[in-house]
């Protein structure tokens, strides 16, 4: 059975992966700062906007004019897509993972998204770990108040269950996800938590050799999809980005 692809804006990578990313996926896209990350996912939902594909923005790092401002660097006008409804920016604050979900889940049916970008998933995880610290310190007073004693909690940190569960909820909302994360320093782990590139049906590691002025992209995995394992140069130029020949 044939899988349905989605084309991924990215000139020349489409070709590398059987016509795009399979459709419903989700990606990691990785690298450290300066590497092109954001651009890519904006560039991914150009291209579906474009298509009659539309597409949710998720951040949490920029306000929605820097996220406007970085678009018309490439002629992108993001603004103008928002408001054909074939776009939604969303800069948010930490809230709790679940009012995140619940609410790309509503901004998905208003406009029949069928594309998604969260920018980071590192900061994802991090209001996770903050929703699941306030949880465990209303269950220590709870305890605490109820039976007198205050029991030892356990570090407030984000477990691999809880990478899995926030990444399956992402898929079951039915979009294709580029999901950007940076990647650690010194280390063989291609993300930051050190999970989600074994989750993820896709990765995709975006690198930068500055001695040499080279941007690479390398495709490590994307499940159901024969691809080279070179490294493949990319340049960023007025159109964005685009692999060179």
């Amino acid at each position: 059975m044939a899988i349905n692809r989605i084309k991924s804006g990215i000139e020349g990578l489409d070709e590398l992966i059987e016509g795009g990313f399979p459709e419903g996926s989700s990606i990691l896209v990785t690298g450290f700062p300066g590497t092109g990350k954001t651009i890519f996912g904006l560039q991914f939902l150009v291209a579906g906007a474009e298509n009659n594909e539309p597409g949710i923005y998720l951040t949490f790092e920029e306000s929605k004019k820097k996220i406007y401002d970085q678009g018309e660097q490439f002629g992108w006008d993001l603004q103008k897509l928002e408001n054909e409804k074939k776009l939604v920016i969303n800069s948010v604050s930490y809230v709790g993972i679940k009012d995140i979900l619940r609410n790309l889940a509503r901004e998905a049916k208003e406009i029949n998204a069928t594309r998604l970008v969260i920018d980071s998933l590192s900061t994802l995880l991090e209001c996770a770990r903050c929703y699941t610290s306030k949880l465990r310190k209303e269950m220590d007073r709870f305890a605490e108040e109820k039976y007198g004693v205050m029991p030892s909690s356990p570090e407030d940190k984000v477990t691999r269950d809880d990478i899995f569960f926030i990444i399956r909820e992402i898929n079951k909302l039915g979009m294709t996800s580029v999901l950007i994360s940076e990647a650690p320093k010194e280390s063989s782990y291609l993300s930051r938590d050190t999970i989600s590139e074994f989750v993820c049906d896709g990765v995709i590691v975006l690198t930068l050799d500055e001695t040499m002025d080279l941007r690479k992209i390398g495709i490590k995995k994307l499940r159901g999809t024969k691809h080279t394992l070179k490294l493949q140069t990319i340049q960023i130029g007025e159109d964005g980005i685009k692999l060179k020949k």
